[in-house]
């Protein structure tokens, strides 16, 4: 796909509502973007925006316009909020293009228009062209009043401004020549893509301080919240007690409808609304929870942070730079995210953390805090039993703490009965093995507890037995956490930071019993690796007609995103893994 042309116009006014034509022409270059870009989507606030499809056409590769009619544009809920309607401001408008073909371009052009701003006389926004698309033309024009302080912070566009009759203009524009390959598992494009972000806004107080006049309100404890507060700490005296079965209550019993910041309305619905509707959205949570905290005495501050992979915050306050809202409790020293219904108090998902947050109402920015390996650590234990016919029985027992006890809480509450031998059966599979058994999980309704999964099954097709030969240590069922999910081929290669999805450590210890009648020839060899990225050792001994073998591994950067400078070490580390999995067990019968 290129991006031919891309043009906003906008038309700003002092109360800071605005009108914004937007213009997209996209060439279809490959069949695959077919698929991929066949259609256009663009979202909508219903209650404080007009939207309006001025045309839209496919240019055949001939010359041809074939126009999209009125019965190809469709409006739709949100995901995930059409059970949830007084809540769900947000629409969708899908524009589906006729006949698409390679060489074909797509074109429309719609109004957006704020006619009841984010906040009072103030306007902010970002737009930002990314190196992975060819990009022929991106041009924003503004006109604002001359009185209108609006700021610019220029990262890579052409600018130019001129004044007259009290109205300023401003015309930036990009372009995007070369196009650099997607690298897996790298923080946002935006965070490295050219950036031109816009705000009235003269600093982070200003814009922390219209946030909290906005939503402050809302988190007053009523009388129903009060009661409820003392209901759920009844018996508990110190404020940590009561602020983690609050931030529990919330968690668990208040429905999640997603509607970002930035798109969405700022202002939550009260507190006392979202309880009785028992859903609502980030700022919904956070609204309850200050009005539960407060009910107790105990003072939440909520923070303006990017939920997702993009790191980068600019120098300029802009909404769209921020997407969600989580809570700090000062006399705690405490984080929380009320969203987050499988995390456990005190500490914040991965996705939230190493992120920089804007204090309401001071405009303080903070760093959120970020976990050590000591803090995700998972020990899966397996013992396996092969018998005379070559197949293993096995039982692998996962005790998981951190992130990956989310992880297997979110998979417990998915499953059906029915679905459990199935994922048995993919957690087992190998290209040398097939398995079938059984799991079970305990621990996964309490968050703050760690969680146990333990797995019976058996393996076929891997050992020719009896006989002679060799097989590497068999994963049996993995889980998500085996070791070789740690393996990251051509990372020296990549130059972009990556999301590291959180440090941890990672320990397996199996024990492998024997047939009376094999003999080991060869086991592999021990293993101890360490750089400035990971520690990993490996021990191995038998002891009569039983191998017992542990790996470990602890990841000794701080996450969650890892430099460039770490991918040699890091791919150092892939290698030494890789390694050792590879070593086999020789054996043959007496």
């Amino acid at each position: 796909m290129r991006v031919e042309r891309f043009v906003a116009d906008i038309q700003l006014a002092a109360d800071g509502t605005f009108a914004q034509t937007s213009e997209q022409r996209l060439k279809i270059q490959t069949a695959a973007a077919i698929q991929q870009a066949g259609q256009m989507v663009f979202a909508y606030n219903v209650s404080m925006q007009k939207f309006e499809v001025l045309g839209a056409y496919t240019q055949k590769s001939d010359g041809r316009k074939l126009e999209v009619k009125k019965d190809a544009i469709f409006v739709r809920d949100l995901p995930g909020t059409s059970g949830a309607p007084m809540f769900a401001d947000m629409k969708l408008v899908l524009i589906v293009f006729p006949n698409v073909g390679v060489g074909d371009s797509l074109y429309a052009r719609v109004l957006h228009e704020q006619v009841q701003p984010m906040f009072p006389a103030q306007y902010s926004n970002l737009f930002s062209v990314p190196p992975h698309v060819l990009v022929d033309e991106s041009r924003i024009t503004l006109r604002a009043p001359a009185a209108m302080a609006l700021r610019a912070a220029n990262e890579g566009y052409e600018e130019s401004r001129s004044e007259s009759a009290g109205i300023v203009s401003y015309e930036w524009v990009a372009r995007n020549t070369q196009v650099e390959p997607v690298e897996p598992g790298a923080v946002a494009p935006l965070d490295y893509s050219k950036r031109l972000s816009l705000s009235t806004f003269p600093d982070f107080p200003s814009f922390a301080r219209a946030y909290a006049e906005r939503a402050e309100d809302k988190a007053r404890p009523t009388a129903a919240i009060r009661r409820l507060a003392d209901e759920i700490t009844a018996g508990a005296s110190a404020p940590r007690e009561q602020a983690k079965r609050l931030y529990d209550w919330v968690a668990g019993n208040i429905r999640y409808v997603g509607i970002f910041l930035g798109t969405g309305a700022v202002v939550p619905h009260s507190a006392e609304d979202v309880l009785a509707k028992r859903y609502g959205d980030c700022k919904d949570h956070v609204a309850l929870l200050t009005a539960l905290l407060a009910a107790k005495g105990i003072d939440a501050r909520t923070a303006l942070v990017n939920l997702g992979n993009s790191y980068w915050t600019g120098s300029l306050p802009v909404l769209n730079a921020f997407n969600h809202v989580i809570i700090y409790v000062p006399s705690l020293d405490v984080w929380v995210d009320p969203t987050a219904s499988l995390t456990p108090f005190g500490r914040l998902p991965v996705a939230v953390q190493g992120k920089t947050a804007v204090m309401t109402p001071s405009g303080d920015l903070r760093t959120t805090p970020v976990d050590d390996s000591d803090a995700n650590v998972t020990t899966r234990t397996v013992r396996y039993e092969i018998g005379d016919d070559g197949t293993i029985s096995g039982v692998t027992r996962i005790r998981a703490k951190g992130f990956r006890a989310e992880a297997y809480r979110m998979t417990a509450q998915t499953l059906t009965p029915e679905q459990m031998h199935a994922y048995v059966r993919r957690q087992t599979a190998a290209t040398r093995y097939k398995g079938e058994g059984q799991v079970t999980f305990a621990g996964v309704t309490d968050r703050s507890e760690n969680v146990t999964v333990t797995a019976d099954f058996k393996l076929s097709g891997g050992i020719d037995w009896p006989g002679s030969g060799a097989f590497e240590v068999p994963s049996g069922f993995r889980g998500g956490e085996h070791v070789s999910t740690q393996i990251r081929q051509n990372a020296a290669a990549n130059k972009r930071p990556r999301v590291s999805g959180g440090v941890e450590t990672l320990i397996e210890e199996y024990q492998i019993v024997l047939p009376r009648q094999m003999k080991i020839v060869a086991l592999p060899k021990p293993v101890s690796f360490k750089n400035e990225v990971e520690s990993y050792e490996t021990t191995v001994r038998q002891e009569g007609q039983t191998i017992y073998i542990t790996r470990k591994l602890v990841d000794l950067y701080a996450g969650p995103v890892m430099a460039p400078s770490l991918f040699k070490a890091a791919e150092e580390k892939s290698a030494a893994i890789a390694r050792d999995l590879r070593a086999q067990i020789v054996y043959t019968s007496e």
